[in-house]
């Protein structure tokens, strides 16, 4: 136990007791996956969370520096959320959000992809160019725009702004931070646009 067990038999044992403990520790282990899950998915949308975000992606980070393969991020923020609310409700908006949530997760699940807060999405992408991250995240972009909402009577269109480096940065902050000024030049010049490091 010292030593980092998590049970034991003293000998000779009952093999009925033997498969049972066994059968006991694989159910831990399991319900201690299960949790860890948990703690990483966000509660409204089921997709990844902020925190699974940053604990992986600091670490992905800093391979990818060390190993000399080249990394983008992009922040994808969607477009006057609020006005949704104000339009159909709070539990309207819940509900258009997680629909937005589950095609952005779709899309972007095979990288690094997580809900940040509100309306707010990260994406990390190692391996991939600074163009062609920019290239795929345009192709999200239309997909949000062309998404319908079937529970609504009125109709809705909602856009998707971005903001996409892939800057030769020390830190994950200092990329992401990147990101963050690029996303707001993309609102600032009316939305629905991605912007990078070029632009």
């Amino acid at each position: 136990i010292k030593g980092g067990a998590n049970d034991f038999l003293r000998k000779p044992f009952n093999e009925e007791e033997f498969y049972c403990r066994i059968s006991h520790n694989l159910e831990l282990l399991d319900a201690i996956e299960e949790i860890r899950d948990a703690s990483y998915r966000d509660e409204l949308t089921g997709i990844r969370n902020r925190q699974f975000f940053f604990d992986r992606a600091r670490n992905a980070f800093i391979d990818s520096k060390e190993k000399g393969v080249g990394v983008s991020a992009a922040i994808l923020d969607i477009d006057d959320f609020n006005t949704v609310n104000e339009r159909f409700g709070n539990d309207v908006g819940d509900r258009v959000l997680r629909v937005v949530a589950k095609q952005l997760d779709g899309a972007l699940n095979r990288f690094l992809f997580a809900r940040g807060s509100g309306n707010t999405f990260y994406a990390l992408f190692v391996g991939l160019t600074h163009d062609k991250t920019t290239e795929y995240i345009d192709h999200v972009r239309q997909i949000v725009l062309s998404l319908t909402y079937d529970f609504l009577e009125d109709p809705l269109s909602l856009s998707l702004s971005a903001g996409v480096s892939g800057k030769n940065v020390a830190t994950l902050d200092a990329l992401l931070n990147s990101c963050t000024e690029n996303i707001s030049r993309a609102k600032d010049a009316g939305g629905n646009l991605v912007f990078d490091d070029d632009e």
